[in-house]
């Protein structure tokens, strides 16, 4: 099982925003991420059940800044925030979040 990152905390240097094309760009407050997926706190916005999202993570690697984007369902919704699954993340999008969410537990 994957260890989720909880990527909220100020160390953990990961600015996430979701893209939902009726409503454009979504704010994205506290957040767990996963090597499949991540639950996103999207306020008071509810997306339909499996919507299609495009996600973009964007941290620093190795002292660059990496930008990520990739295309996501929504698997669930609760009051808390809304469970994304990622859908055909690339072999370097799962290496970073890989070293990102490996980082964060060491």
């Amino acid at each position: 099982m994957d260890r989720p990152l909880r990527t909220d905390a100020p160390s953990h240097d990961v600015a996430v925003t979701l893209h939902y094309g009726p409503l454009g760009v979504l704010p994205v407050g506290r957040r767990n991420l996963r090597l499949d997926g991540m639950f996103a706190d999207t306020g008071a916005v509810t997306l339909p059940h499996q919507c299609e999202v495009e996600v973009t993570l964007a941290f620093r690697r190795n002292n660059e800044l990496q930008v990520h984007k990739l295309h996501a369902r929504v698997m669930g919704r609760s009051r808390h925030g809304t469970n994304l699954t990622f859908q055909n993340c690339g072999r370097d999008t799962y290496r970073a979040l890989r070293e990102v969410i490996d980082r964060a537990h060491d």
